[in-house]
C-alpha cells in the first residue's frame, strides 16, 4: 500500500512555500527583502529535492508496477512529463542561486520565478486530484 498522505502533506508545504515565496515577489522590486528572498527559495528547493527524490525512488516505481492498467498509465504519463518540469527546476535552481544574479535581473527572476511556481502547482494539483485519488480508489 502506497502512503499518499506523506506526499499530500509534502505537496502541502511546498505550495505554502511557493505562497510565501509570491507575496515576498508581490512588492515593488525596491521593497525586497533579499536575505530572505533567497533563504525561502533554498528551503524551498531542500524540501523540493526531498520530495522528488521520494518520488523517484518509491512512489513512481511502485505506480509503474501498480496492479490496476490505469494508475500504471497515469504515472507514465506524469513521469513523462516530470522529467520536463524537474529540468526547469534544475535549470532555474542553478542560475538563480545566488544574491547576486537576482539583484542584477530582478525582473527576469521574478518571471522567471512566476512560471516555474506556476507549473509546480499545476502539477501538484494534478498530482493531488488526479493521480493521488485513483491510486486510493485501487487500494480501497
Amino acid at each position: 500500500m502506497i502512503d499518499i498522505q506523506s506526499f499530500t502533506h509534502q505537496h502541502d508545504a511546498l505550495l505554502e512555500r511557493i505562497n510565501t515565496l509570491q507575496s515576498m515577489l508581490s512588492r515593488s522590486k525596491e521593497e525586497w527583502k533579499i536575505d530572505s528572498i533567497h533563504s525561502n527559495l533554498i528551503s524551498f528547493f531542500g524540501e523540493l529535492n526531498v520530495h522528488l527524490a521520494m518520488e523517484d525512488k518509491s512512489l513512481y516505481p511502485n505506480l509503474l508496477s501498480h496492479k490496476n492498467k490505469t494508475v500504471r498509465n497515469l504515472a507514465k504519463e506524469f513521469l513523462m512529463e516530470m522529467g520536463n518540469l524537474a529540468n526547469e527546476v534544475k535549470v532555474y535552481r542553478n542560475h538563480w542561486i545566488s544574491q547576486s544574479r537576482i539583484l542584477a535581473s530582478p525582473q527576469k527572476f521574478f518571471d522567471d520565478s512566476q512560471a516555474l511556481f506556476r507549473a509546480l502547482k499545476y502539477r501538484i494539483k494534478r498530482e493531488n486530484q488526479e493521480l493521488y485519488p485513483l491510486i486510493d480508489q485501487s487500494e480501497s
